[in-house]
């Protein structure tokens, strides 16, 4: 099964020291040590990844060189057209003109890529997940992981094979 985070909730997924680390710790371990994989994609969303970068070019925390291994080795993480993503993300910016949404991208990622799952703690961006006129007709909405009370929807269902981590990895 493969999972989106929402870039403001990568430092509480892969970050031990966060504060908010405990409710994302499932995600975390379901990642690294199950089959759980995330996905990638879009300018914004990457650019967002990039954003977590200190002014100096050096990781501020621990995520990103986590992602970066990980996509290094071809584990975990599956990379999805930033084109086709951009696009869909165009067609959504076009029809929500409001303050309050910022991450018309992980919609967009969410269709491109048909993944079923984001995690998320921005509860502003809540009602515009579970808008169905931003979804294509007949399409499934994602659920959202915003804590441990959400854990059960961290299933080994996988829509690709899914590459477990050996031991060594997983340190």
């Amino acid at each position: 099964m493969c999972i989106i985070i929402d870039t403001n909730t990568f430092t509480k997924v892969f970050k031990h020291d966060n504060a908010e680390h405990p409710n994302f710790k499932p995600v975390y371990d379901w990642i690294i040590r199950n089959k759980g994989y995330l996905v990638i994609g879009g300018s914004k969303y990457k650019q967002e990844l990039g954003l977590i970068k200190s002014n100096v070019g050096k990781p501020r925390l621990k995520a990103l060189p986590i992602l970066l291994e990980l996509e290094k080795k071809n584990i975990k993480i599956t990379n999805i057209d930033d084109e086709k993503v951009d696009k869909y993300q165009q067609s959504i910016q076009h029809k929500i003109n409001s303050p309050d949404f910022d991450d018309p991208h992980i919609i967009a990622l969410a269709v491109i890529s048909k993944c079923k799952l984001i995690c998320t703690s921005e509860i502003r961006a809540l009602p515009f997940f579970s808008d169905k006129s931003l979804y294509p007709k007949n399409f499934k909405l994602p659920n959202t992981y915003r804590g441990t009370r959400d854990k059960q929807k961290l299933t080994t269902n996988c829509l690709k094979p899914c590459k477990e981590l050996n031991r060594k990895q997983k340190k």
